[in-house]
């Protein structure tokens, strides 16, 4: 069966259509910061670390990242070693995502890390040597390279 449209529901239908104008933002439209709930803990306590990346303007944006992984937190120790992710380099999926940010929209990333050599899992995590570590992350993208940090955080015995 065949249902005639008109032009005025036809133009209607085209007028309702919300089109997408989100642009793409530049490194100064875009606040890329990190805190943590302690810069003091003893090993198997929680410390909440929150990577928050924040739309200045008044326009949405659209970022776009080559894998799964949209920021990337590392934790370096007092030498400057990468004690997260062991070996300084996480795995990430090869889909390609994307993070969009509504105008004056803060998008907040949260990890727990419990002062071992991975952020808090069901898995037998180990504990690192006390001292003072540096906690920073990288949002993963090459068209808006941006980091936060580094906090330090003083891990005790």
């Amino acid at each position: 069966m065949h249902k005639n449209v008109s032009w005025p529901s036809l133009l209607l239908g085209v007028v309702g259509c919300r089109i997408d104008r989100a642009t793409k933002p530049a490194p100064s439209d875009l606040a890329f910061t990190i805190a943590v709930s302690r810069a003091t803990l003893r090993a198997g306590e929680p410390d909440t670390i929150v990577v928050s990346a924040a739309n200045l303007t008044a326009d949405s944006m659209v970022i776009t990242f080559p894998h799964g992984c949209q920021v990337l937190p590392y934790i370096r120790d007092g030498q400057g070693r990468a004690v997260l992710p062991p070996g300084g380099n996480w795995l990430c999926t090869t889909v390609i995502s994307q993070l969009r940010l509504g105008p004056r929209q803060v998008k907040e990333y949260r990890f727990v890390w419990t002062g071992s050599t991975a952020f808090a899992s069901e898995m037998p995590l180990v504990a690192l040597a006390p001292g003072t570590y540096y906690i920073s992350a990288t949002l993963a993208t090459p068209e808006l390279p941006l980091e936060a940090g580094p906090v330090a955080v003083q891990l005790l015995p």
